[in-house]
């Protein structure tokens, strides 16, 4: 998991109210940046924000995409069980829309613990999905040859589990099933 020093960088697609920053840097070596939002859920329509990553993967020499997803993020546990507090913002939407595609708050055969794990891990393939469909993003990254990770994070173990590896192509592949 630990990388050497090198003049490649490193992009981070996390949530902010998560403070993973610090923990990645400790996990991770190398040159980090990190784009939050919350939930974790881009909006990569927003013209802005596809433009500030592709500025990163160009100007930074970003040879590397990771997605990543804490286990205790408040908007995963609002998608099992809804809040009112969080349900306004956007990114609770659009998580609570992968939930009911998913059916994950209602299946009995898995515990509060691995419901959340299993929200992280489909919301990781979700946003590496919605990168495709940017292209700016996505003939840059096949271009540049810019590998894509996700990964879920237990703090409570403070452990990151990878979910999806690859190549930018890798995100052409909607292999995620219900």
């Amino acid at each position: 998991m630990f990388e050497e020093m090198s003049n490649s960088g490193h992009l981070y697609l996390i949530c902010p109210e998560c403070c993973l920053e610090e923990t990645l840097r400790r996990h991770f070596r190398g040159r980090n940046f990190f784009l939050t939002m919350l939930g974790a859920v881009f909006d990569l329509a927003n013209y802005s924000f596809g433009d500030s990553i592709q500025n990163l993967l160009d100007e930074q020499n970003i040879d590397e995409i990771n997605v990543i997803n804490d286990l205790n993020c408040s908007f995963f546990k609002n998608a099992i069980e809804p809040d009112d507090r969080i349900n306004e913002f956007y990114a609770a939407k659009v998580i609570k829309e992968v939930e009911s595609a998913y059916h994950v708050a209602n299946d009995p055969l898995l515990n509060a613990h691995q419901k959340l794990k299993r929200m992280a891990e489909i919301n990781v393939w979700e946003q590496m999905d919605r990168l495709k469909y940017v292209p700016q993003i996505s003939d840059l990254m096949v271009k540049k040859n810019i590998s894509v990770k996700g990964f879920t994070y237990d703090r409570h173990q403070d452990i990151f589990q990878e979910v999806i590896s690859g190549p930018a192509e890798i995100i052409n592949l909607k292999i995620l099933t219900n």
